[in-house]
């Protein structure tokens, strides 16, 4: 358990010691616990082969999990890609956060939950990318932040000449800094069912990846969902998290 990574073969964890309970992946957060407050999964230059790329070169791309954040997370990053392309919880009051998915450019393109998220509750997020907009086309809607399998409409901006993924390594639970920033932004709580895909996904097959719940094996899905076996096809990483 931990990782299984599918057809990426420079994969790097930092494998959490005894941080492991029968479903999930408990992260930390804490500055003095490394092993168990975040993952580093790659390189820029890995990543941006595999799902960044700038302006029209852009590819596409999907981050799918189960998340469980504690009161005690704050501000934190649930994935970076060198700080190009990353999902954030904010939070809001003591018993609630929300979130902020966001891919750098020309203009970065924002997309927001539409009401609070509880602390401590289970959530299912998806995160997923058209690729190829250049020019960032409200209407094309490429840039969609699912959570339970329902669309996020609140649209904060729209990205325009999407950047490449360089510059910072790629890490679950951190930032782009990973440990050169002190860990000011880990993620505190609970992971599961990592898994990142070089296509994007529709309303219904976010809701196939929601319903299908832990685990959420792609072949699985496909089998049962034939629509779904492109998405399956692209699957390059899969971070079990303690099944």
């Amino acid at each position: 358990a931990g990782v299984r990574p599918l057809s990426v073969t420079d994969h790097v964890l930092y494998r959490p010691q005894g941080a492991f309970n029968r479903r999930s992946i408990y992260m930390s957060g804490s500055e003095r616990d490394v092993l168990n407050s975040h993952l580093f999964i790659g390189t820029d230059t890995k990543w941006n082969n595999l799902i960044g790329g700038a302006g029209s070169n852009a590819l596409p791309w999907t981050f799918s999990c189960w998340i469980n954040a504690a009161s005690s997370s704050n501000n934190a990053m649930i994935f970076s890609f060198s700080g190009d392309k990353y999902l954030y919880s904010r939070h809001q009051t003591s018993t609630t956060f929300d979130l902020d998915f966001a891919i750098a450019g020309t203009t970065t393109g924002q997309v927001l939950v539409n009401e609070n998220l509880l602390y401590g509750n289970w959530y299912h997020i998806v995160a997923t990318y058209d690729g190829k907009d250049a020019l960032g086309d409200i209407s094309a809607k490429r840039q969609r932040l699912y959570i339970n399998g329902s669309e996020q409409s609140y649209e904060k901006g729209v990205v325009s000449g999407p950047s490449a993924i360089s510059g910072y390594g790629c890490y679950i639970g951190n930032g782009p800094l990973g440990e050169q920033a002190q860990f000011q932004n880990n993620f505190v709580g609970n992971l599961d069912e990592i898994q990142i895909y070089t296509s994007s996904v529709d309303s219904n097959q976010a809701t196939m990846l929601f319903n299908h719940a832990c685990p959420a094996d792609p072949s699985i899905i496909a089998k049962d969902n034939p629509e779904f076996q492109s998405v399956a096809d692209s699957l390059v990483a899969w971070y079990r998290a303690g099944d």
